[in-house]
């Protein structure tokens, strides 16, 4: 590595098209850290449950399949939780 590469290395670039009468610098990067929590979040459920491999090109079914997905992801991992599902809902 070089000086100036370790020295880029320590900036975030962040690229937008919103005016900065509308956001501040500092709300875009506040917006971007939450960006990144989410990614975070997601990434693991997107190749445990296969969201890398649509199905179909049609947007409806794919809507669809992505959305069935993702609430079959949050409840295996309600299920696998510590406390499981409550009682209210197991019966």
């Amino acid at each position: 590595m070089t000086p100036e590469s370790l020295r880029a290395a320590s900036f975030v670039t962040v690229f937008t098209t919103v005016a900065s009468d509308v956001l501040s610098v500092d709300r875009v990067m506040e917006l971007y850290s939450l960006r990144w929590q989410v990614e975070l979040h997601i990434k693991p459920d997107k190749s445990i449950a296969g969201l890398d491999r649509l199905p179909n090109f049609r947007p409806d079914t794919i809507h669809s399949w992505i959305c069935a997905k993702l609430l079959l992801t949050q409840i295996a991992r309600k299920v696998a939780s510590p406390g499981g599902l409550s009682p209210q809902y197991a019966a």
